[in-house]
């Protein structure tokens, strides 16, 4: 009633649902990716999202007038005055994204529905690509990713800190999250050091994938441990932190959080964890990006494989874990 949103509906389709392309509203040179754009690429396709169509929806942006006013209003007050005042005007969407005016709540950036329908953003947020990726993950069965005891510290992926910037930065998921999503699910395994011995073999960065071959991974299971290259490059080029590395994430207690430990790359090739150590044998650069690495556990008597010849356990599938659908939002973004 008595404010907007910030960006206008022609600006949120171009920033939710276009593709690459101008737009003088942002400081990237004019370029952005948009938030499907990256799903899609991010998924590897796996995961393709279009604009809802319905009556008064123009673009995949449904603008809805409220009879209140908003200002030092609590953002789910706003937010259920809109699921009112829009009722039955949602057409075909799966997901929802309600794009709040400013002046709402106090100190908010934006919150996402765990395996539901419905993300909310504070006024402009609703625009950046980040944002979005994080929230909607949440609405996918995606929690969020720490680090060092601090909540959004791992910032190699999406499910971190967000930012402030219109179709930026090109990153996707830790090698955790990836794991529950399975869009590399043939390129999975799980190892079992004390069953088959110490294991060695070529960890191609994730964002190869589609050129991988039977026998290459792109995320290695061991334990509570996800291990994946993070390859600075394509749709990853600006992953924020342990770039162009092979990073180990820990799951946490409820197996949808994780915990981002450390990476390893040329510079500082071992990595040791519960009596687990990771260590890089060699590196490769080309078409598809290779770590070639070991992975090995002392106490059992077991030694570095690097320079010698070993042959990979068999692959083990692993279910994505499923849990209830809850309507409850996450309490930060």
């Amino acid at each position: 009633k008595d404010s907007k949103v910030s960006f206008t509906g022609p600006q949120l389709s171009r920033q939710i649902f276009g593709s690459t392309q101008n737009n003088d509203s942002n400081d990237n040179n004019g370029a952005f990716t948009s938030t499907i754009q990256q799903y899609s690429l991010c998924s590897f396709r796996k995961l393709q999202m279009q604009p809802a169509r319905g009556d008064h929806i123009l673009n995949g942006v449904l603008e809805v007038a409220i009879d209140i006013e908003t200002n030092g209003v609590l953002q789910g007050t706003v937010e259920n005055e809109v699921t009112r005042a829009a009722r039955n005007q949602f057409g075909n969407a799966n997901f929802i994204m309600y794009c709040l005016p400013k002046g709402t709540g106090k100190s908010w950036i934006a919150y996402g529905y765990f395996q539901w329908w419905r993300t909310v953003y504070n006024d402009d947020w609703c625009g950046y690509m980040s944002a979005n990726v994080h929230e909607i993950a949440h609405n996918i069965g995606l929690k969020h990713s720490n680090e060092g005891g601090g909540l959004y510290k791992d910032q190699s992926g999406m499910m971190g800190f967000s930012y402030r910037k219109i179709g930026r930065p090109s990153m996707c998921f830790n090698g955790h999250k990836y794991w529950l999503l399975g869009y590399m699910r043939n390129r999975h395994i799980t190892l079992d050091l004390l069953k088959d011995g110490p294991w060695k073999g070529n960890l191609v960065a994730f964002v190869d994938y589609e050129e991988t071959l039977p026998g290459e991974y792109t995320i290695i299971h061991v334990q509570d441990l996800y291990i994946l290259y993070n390859r600075a490059k394509d749709f990853n080029r600006e992953t924020v932190e342990r770039f162009d590395q092979v990073t180990i994430t820990k799951a946490a207690d409820d197996l949808s959080d994780s915990i981002a430990l450390g990476g390893i790359d040329g510079l500082s090739p071992v990595f040791n964890d519960q009596d687990i150590t990771i260590q890089i044998c060699s590196q490769q650069f080309g078409d598809k990006d290779i770590m070639e690495i070991t992975i090995y556990q002392e106490e059992l008597g077991q030694t570095s494989l690097c320079g010698r010849d070993a042959q990979p356990p068999p692959i083990t599938p692993q279910p994505i874990t499923s849990q209830p659908i809850t309507p409850q939002p996450t309490k930060s973004p």
